[in-house]
């Protein structure tokens, strides 16, 4: 019999993340955003990863010759992270801090939070404070880039249950969906069953996840110094209306 575990969001995930390919969709999508970047005439060498997760977009950058500064609340993450990085032989300075709270003491020449991270702050207010943080971290006409599952996307991920990973005799992970249209939020409740035939152990972690309205995320970014340059899907083709879109990529740029 499995005991079962509480535990805060990615405090379980953290341990089969990759291996659960969450990780996937970073690792996709970096190399074909970094090309992007080069088409808009962008220059630099230091990048703030937001959210960076278990590191793979960080890794990734740090392989191509960056100097990159990692921020995550979760420490299970940042300690993932750690690990590949140092396995990689690589340089990234990783922080265990709350993007809402980290305030950084240099600038950099991009700004980056992938993975629908931003979807997990809880109110406008608090994503305005990201905004500005990000205003404060960037040097003059340089990018942030961030993605964000739409209000559609998240309804769209309905209420429901499904097999999220299957890894027979590692983990398996299951994960109860429950939208509403009140709030806006989706709850994505995880349990993840990991270990082996004689001693399985059960962790359960709750997500929450907020959608905003596309306006009101276009609003937030100049009242924070940042213009709207580029609205793209998750494989990068420009759109100039978000309303049908269930995931968006931003990129917004900081004035002289």
């Amino acid at each position: 019999m499995a005991t079962t575990n509480r535990v805060e969001p990615y405090q379980a995930l953290a341990d089969v993340y990759q291996r659960a390919g969450f990780a996937a969709y970073g690792e996709a999508l970096i190399p074909a955003l970094y090309n992007v970047l080069f088409e808009m005439d962008w220059t630099g060498r230091t990048v703030l990863d937001l959210a960076a997760g278990t590191g793979e977009v960080a890794y990734w950058l740090a392989e191509h010759g960056l100097r990159v500064t990692a921020v995550d609340s979760s420490p299970a993450m940042v300690r993932r992270a750690r690990t590949t990085t140092s396995s990689m032989n690589l340089s990234v300075e990783y922080n265990v801090a709350d993007v809402r709270a980290f305030r950084p003491t240099v600038t950099y020449d991009l700004a980056l939070s992938l993975g629908s991270s931003l979807n997990y702050i809880p109110s406008l207010r608090d994503l305005e404070g990201i905004f500005r943080m990000v205003y404060a971290a960037l040097e003059p006409k340089k990018y942030f880039i961030f993605d964000l599952m739409t209000i559609r996307g998240l309804a769209a991920a309905g209420n429901g249950d499904r097999v999220v990973s299957d890894d027979e005799g590692a983990h398996l992970i299951l994960s109860r969906n429950q939208f509403s249209y009140e709030t806006l939020t989706l709850t994505t409740r995880y349990t993840i069953f990991a270990g082996d035939a004689t001693a399985w152990q059960r962790f359960d972690e709750v997500h929450l996840l907020r959608g905003y309205p596309f306006q009101a995320i276009t609003r937030l970014l100049e009242a924070a110094g940042l213009s709207l340059v580029r609205l793209l899907t998750t494989t990068l083709e420009p759109v100039d209306d978000a309303r049908n879109l269930e995931q968006i990529i931003i990129i917004a740029q900081k004035g002289e």
